[in-house]
Formats: C-alpha cells, sequence, structure tokens
C-alpha cells in the first residue's frame, strides 16, 4: 500500500496561502519547513495505519455478518424443504386420499 505524503512544495503553499497567526504570517526558513513537513507525514502515517485497522475490523465484522446471513438462510431453507410426513389418522376424524 502507498501512503500519500505531504511535499515540502505543498507545505510552502500552505504556508503562503493559509497558515498565519493572528493575521501575522511568519516565515519559516529550510529546517523548520522541513520538521513541518516531516511532521504532517508522520501524522498521516499514523492516521492511516489506526484507520486501517478500523477499516479491515469493519470488513470482518461484515463477512461474518453476511457468512451468519448465509447460514441463516440455509437453515431456513433446510427446514422449508423437509418433505411433511403423513400424522396418524385420529378417531371420529375422516381422511381424505387421492
Amino acid at each position: 500500500m502507498v501512503i500519500a505524503t505531504v511535499t515540502e512544495a505543498q507545505a510552502r503553499e500552505y504556508e503562503k496561502h493559509a497558515w498565519h497567526l493572528g493575521g501575522i504570517k511568519p516565515l519559516l526558513d529550510k529546517t523548520t519547513m522541513r520538521f513541518a513537513t516531516d511532521f504532517a507525514n508522520v501524522v498521516l502515517k499514523g492516521f492511516v495505519a489506526e484507520y486501517s485497522v478500523v477499516i479491515k475490523k469493519q470488513v470482518v465484522d461484515e463477512i461474518r455478518a453476511l457468512a451468519q446471513k448465509k447460514r441463516d438462510e440455509g437453515a431456513t431453507d433446510a427446514i422449508a424443504s423437509q418433505p411433511v410426513g403423513a400424522s396418524t389418522p385420529q378417531p371420529g376424524k375422516i381422511v381424505l386420499t387421492d
């Protein structure tokens, strides 16, 4: 799996157009920009790792639910397809036959 990363160019673009402190736009040097880029990538990687665990759990739960549903439907079909046995006639009842 390839995880998207933040480039230094994207971090610079964010610094120029979006990030400011109460109207003051700080100028970040190359080292600070590299740190910001690396930090963004570490956070992004951690998020992807954590979220992939959640997604895997959801997929496993959905597969189990579908398997259970299929088992339940199979049990219902098996019960419905069983022939109904002839019961012994009760005294005083009229039994119609072919």
